[in-house]
């Protein structure tokens, strides 16, 4: 009993840190096949939803991926393609280990990301504009996991992706925001306790095998395959001996991110990278970074940026606008499905 007593301070400690230095749910990352997917989904959510390309070289080193903004304060939207000759970690001299890149068309049937939700203030105006560019339809009689009263659609954005379209009154007018992320998980209960320990997550809503969670504000469903129309056995489980093992759809930025590695390995939860600087060009980039693994073994990235500790937009010293290449976005017939 008194070895007990002893532990469970031990264990408060850590879940204190590991709250108070998470900052917010920073990146979703969409992993394309290549150079043109990239840019042609890039401009698929720049043309439709207003998402503005955040631009500065300390931002992003790498052109291979197009940081993308639809509301300040929140996640962006990162569009990479594979770039593996020059992305690398060097780890304290040893032999350096590459960074691949999946596609969205892969992850689509796996256990993890399963869609982006957008919030539009005019549902009906939304679609009818995808409608008419040539895209369809997904899921026919469709509603959100959990939360099935509100008005929302599937539908197909460039190369078939799956993109959810959700109307609330409750958000900013005129304004495209990012509503939630759609994970598919193979056991419900786990997934909620993981968030719970290591994001510190508010459960809002849970039924019919989904449960809607809020990290620092912004929604994480979780839902099992069947709460979704799946079938379980179809869903691919992770393979952490596959060259794209690593490929994180999600990144949380923290204040610093050995606290919150430490706590998670104090909770038992795996470590798939242990913290190391981030290498572009051979050359440090200004953050450290690790990657976890949910229990479904799916990878997400937590992780520091000297400097900054908000949204990459709110208050930040970058530029904000369009490329020249961007001002062709509204004439791009390509972007038809």
């Amino acid at each position: 009993m008194k070895r007990l007593l002893l532990v469970l301070p031990f264990l408060a400690f850590f879940n204190n840190v590991y709250a108070q230095t998470l900052i917010q749910l920073d990146e979703i990352h969409l992993h394309m096949k290549d150079s043109i997917d990239k840019e042609n989904t890039s401009d698929f959510y720049r043309l439709y939803f207003k998402a503005r390309r955040l631009e500065g070289k300390s931002l992003n080193p790498s052109e291979n991926v197009d940081i993308l903004t639809l509301r300040p304060k929140e996640a962006t939207i990162n569009i990479s393609y594979q770039e593996v000759s020059a992305v690398n970690v060097q780890n304290s001299g040893k032999e350096k280990k590459t960074e691949s890149f999946g596609t969205a068309a892969e992850t689509i049937s796996s256990y993890g990301l399963h869609w982006v939700a957008i919030n539009t203030k005019n549902l009906k105006k939304t679609v009818k504009t995808l409608l008419k560019a040539g895209y369809g339809f997904a899921i026919e009689n469709f509603y959100l996991p959990g939360e099935q009263e509100i008005n929302a659609v599937a539908m197909y954005g460039y190369d078939n992706q799956l993109v959810v379209l959700v109307e609330r009154e409750d958000k900013e007018a005129n304004t495209f925001g990012i509503d939630h992320v759609q994970m598919i998980v193979e056991n419900l209960e786990k997934s909620i306790r993981f968030y719970k320990d290591i994001f510190n997550a508010e459960l809002l809503i849970k039924k019919d095998r989904s449960a809607v969670l809020s990290v620092k504000n912004q929604k994480i469903v979780l839902s099992e395959p069947e709460a979704l129309g799946l079938v379980r056995e179809q869903i691919r489980k992770i393979d952490k001996n596959s060259p794209n093992s690593l490929d994180c759809q999600l990144s949380f930025l923290y204040e610093e991110v050995e606290p919150a590695f430490y706590a998670v390995k104090g909770q038992g939860y795996e470590v798939a990278v242990e913290p190391e600087t981030f290498y572009y060009l051979n050359k440090p980039a200004n953050y450290i970074y690790s990657i976890i693994r949910t229990p479904d073994g799916a990878p997400l990235k937590i992780f520091q940026e000297n400097g900054r500790l908000a949204a990459r937009d709110a208050g930040s010293n970058i530029s904000v606008g369009k490329k020249k290449t961007d001002q062709k976005a509204e004439s791009i017939s390509l972007l038809k499905r």
